[in-house]
């Protein structure tokens, strides 16, 4: 089994701005961020992907399981 590890693309936040667990939204460069990430991802088949809640986790989850029609689990925060 291999896993990876694939953090969010860049929040719409002020850079230097510590946002947490803050649900802020991705900027307009999600669809290049993307791109740019999705020739790394091209060799798998049928991945099982796990993603936070948060709109910027979600939504780079939802658009890789766009491209592969695999299963999306969500994980839950705490609290």
């Amino acid at each position: 089994m291999e896993i990876y590890l694939v953090r969010h693309t860049t929040p719409d936040v002020v850079p230097g701005t510590c946002y947490g667990q803050s649900d802020v939204d991705v900027t307009e460069t999600f669809l290049a961020e993307f791109d740019g990430l999705h020739p790394k991802l091209r060799h798998l088949q049928q991945p099982l992907i796990f993603s936070s809640p948060l709109q910027r986790c979600f939504k780079l989850a939802t658009s890789v399981a766009a491209t592969y029609s695999p299963q999306i689990l969500v994980s839950r925060m705490p609290g």
